[in-house]
């Protein structure tokens, strides 16, 4: 989880906050600025990265990145159900895990 904070931004649109890191290695800024891949980057290079990303956007945003949570484990829970005959008439699944 990163926490971002942009200076210069949409004042409709502000970025400031927790973003968790999607599946794939992205961080997702809202509907008025898209996706960053940060995958595999220092603090740093995301920050240059998100900055990057705004340039087109924004005149001269100042971004400031921190690390706000490493490692976390996301539970996912998926539930399936189904109907039975039997005494128990549904049926649910387990969750599965995946690492942020």
């Amino acid at each position: 989880m990163l926490g971002i904070q942009v200076g210069g931004v949409l004042p409709t649109a502000p970025i400031m906050g927790a973003f968790p890191i999607q599946p794939g290695g992205v961080i997702s800024l809202g509907a008025s600025y898209g996706d960053v891949r940060v995958v595999g980057m220092t603090i740093e290079e995301a920050q240059r990265a998100v900055r990057e990303q705004l340039r087109s956007l924004v005149k001269d945003p100042v971004v400031s990145v921190s690390l706000i949570e490493i490692g976390a484990r996301q539970q996912i829970a998926a539930s399936t159900w189904s109907a039975r005959t039997e005494p128990s008439p549904w049926e649910a699944t387990a969750a599965c895990w995946s690492w942020a």
